[in-house]
């Protein structure tokens, strides 16, 4: 499909607020209007927008978003929160032998803190909230204080990823020692006869 310079012109403001608020690359805004990412890239520049391939261009380095909740901020962040001393042994270590370990009674877990962590789409305001919960040690001590906690208690499940309940009636055990749920072996054998029917 074939997109006229007018049609571009005319929807410049979503354009931009496409790039600049919802950080969309030039190349899937380029998708969603049925063109290449140059004239989207043209517009841009011609509306005063600073695109990334002109940032990098210039030499300053280069990063998909701005502002606080930007990789690079998110990175800066985390880096200076390991440029501290493991509090269990007082040792100061690089900032890659360095790890949060979850204290449980700080709250529930929702995800790691990490330099993969900083690359997702959590704000640096979850980052911060996360990092409470932590406590910041090597990556040895990490291990010893996992050892001292010891195997986690096994909890059993209540219900089957469809919703019926496991009791003594609805649970078939299997040779493994899996559990299994006859109400959705049911439901799988009625739909595979039917079909199967149907077929035939």
């Amino acid at each position: 499909m074939t997109v006229r310079r007018r049609d571009l012109d005319e929807n410049i403001l979503e354009i931009i607020r496409l790039y600049q608020d919802e950080h969309w690359a030039a190349s899937k805004i380029a998708d969603k209007f049925g063109c290449t990412a140059k004239p989207i890239i043209d517009r841009l520049r011609a509306s005063g927008i600073i695109v990334q391939r002109d940032r990098w261009l210039a030499g300053e380095e280069h990063y998909r978003w701005l502002g606080e909740n930007g990789p690079e901020s998110k990175r800066a962040w985390l880096m200076s929160e390991k440029n501290q001393p493991c509090i269990d042994c007082g040792l100061i270590w690089p900032s890659y032998v360095m790890q949060f370990d979850h204290v449980p009674e700080r709250g529930p877990k929702l995800f790691m803190v990490n330099a993969a962590t900083v690359k997702q789409k959590h704000t640096l305001a979850e980052l911060k909230a996360e990092r409470a919960k932590c406590d910041l040690v090597c990556s040895n001590c990490h291990v010893i204080r996992t050892n001292n906690r010891g195997p986690k208690p096994r909890v059993l499940r209540t219900h089957c990823n469809n919703g019926h309940e496991f009791t003594k009636e609805n649970t078939r055990i299997l040779k493994n020692g899996a559990r299994a749920c006859r109400a959705c072996n049911r439901l799988q054998a009625n739909k595979r006869y039917a079909e199967s029917k149907n077929n035939g």
